[in-house]
C-alpha cells in the first residue's frame, strides 16, 4: 500500500493544471448546471431535512448505463449541490419503490461495497477531461475514494479526508457528502469543473448515470458544474 507521502505526490502529479484540449463550444454541448453558494452549511446526517437544501440546484436527469443503455432510470435520483468557502456539499435522494430491496451489507469503513446499493460523484477540478477524483458511498454511509487517470486507470489506494452519512427512509435512501476543497487540487481561476454522478441498484443489476457516452463514464464523459469561485485553496493532499 502506498505511503501517505507517495499518495500526496501522485495526486499532485495527476492533477497539475493542463491546457484544455477542447474548444469553447464543447463546454456548451456537455450537460451543465450552475451550483448554488451557501452561507449556511447543511448538517451531514443523511436526512436532507436542512432548509438550506431547498435553495440548492437539483440534478435529476439520470439514464441507465446498464442493463438498457440510455433508457430512463427505473428509480428517481435527485442530487442537490451547494458549496461555501471550504466544502462542496452533495445531498442525494435515492428513491426506491421497494426500500426493503436496498442492498446494504457493508458496515466497515474501507470495506468492499461492490455488493451494495451506492452513489458516486466524480470531480475533474481542472476540467482536463482526462483525470478526476472519485467519491462513493453506500446506504450505510461507508465511503470509498479513488483517483482516475487518463480515462483508463482506477487508482483505489488513494485516500482523502471527506465526510458522508447515509440513512434509509420510507422513500428509499439518502446520503449527504461534504468534500473539503483542501482535500483536492484545483485551479482557483477556473469557475467550471467536470463532474458526474452515478447510482448502482444491485437487485436490478442497474447502473444509472447523469452523463455518459457509449456506456463510457470516465472524465472525458463528465458534464460541467459552473459557478464555483472564491474557495479556499488547500495543498491538495
Amino acid at each position: 500500500m502506498m505511503k501517505i507521502i507517495d499518495r500526496t505526490i501522485l495526486a499532485s502529479l495527476l492533477f497539475l493544471p493542463v491546457v484544455p484540449t477542447f474548444a469553447a463550444n464543447e463546454v456548451e454541448e456537455r450537460k451543465t448546471f450552475v451550483i448554488t453558494r451557501t452561507d449556511s452549511p447543511p448538517r451531514i446526517d443523511g436526512r436532507l431535512d436542512d432548509p438550506v437544501w431547498r435553495d440548492a440546484v437539483v440534478v435529476d436527469d439520470f439514464h441507465q448505463n446498464t442493463p438498457r443503455y440510455r433508457d430512463p432510470a427505473t428509480e428517481d435520483t435527485l442530487v442537490r449541490l451547494l458549496y461555501d468557502d471550504d466544502y462542496l456539499y452533495i445531498g442525494a435522494e435515492l428513491r426506491d419503490r421497494d426500500p426493503a430491496g436496498i442492498k446494504a451489507t457493508q458496515l466497515i469503513q474501507g470495506g468492499n461495497t461492490n455488493s451494495d446499493d451506492r452513489f458516486f460523484i466524480s470531480i475533474d477540478s481542472f476540467n482536463s477531461m482526462r483525470n478526476d477524483y472519485f467519491f462513493a458511498v453506500n446506504s450505510n454511509g461507508i465511503r470509498s475514494e479513488a483517483l482516475r487517470e487518463n480515462n483508463t486507470r482506477f487508482i483505489a489506494d488513494w485516500t482523502a479526508i471527506w465526510h458522508a452519512e447515509s440513512a434509509l427512509n420510507e422513500s428509499g435512501w439518502a446520503t449527504e457528502m461534504a468534500i473539503p476543497f483542501k482535500s483536492i487540487s484545483f485551479d482557483p481561476e477556473l469557475d467550471f469543473w467536470g463532474v458526474n454522478f452515478g447510482r448502482w441498484i444491485i437487485r436490478k443489476q442497474e447502473f444509472d448515470l447523469w452523463s455518459s457516452n457509449g456506456r463510457l463514464w470516465w472524465a472525458a464523459e463528465n458534464g460541467v458544474m459552473s459557478g464555483i469561485h472564491d474557495i479556499q485553496q488547500g495543498r491538495g493532499l
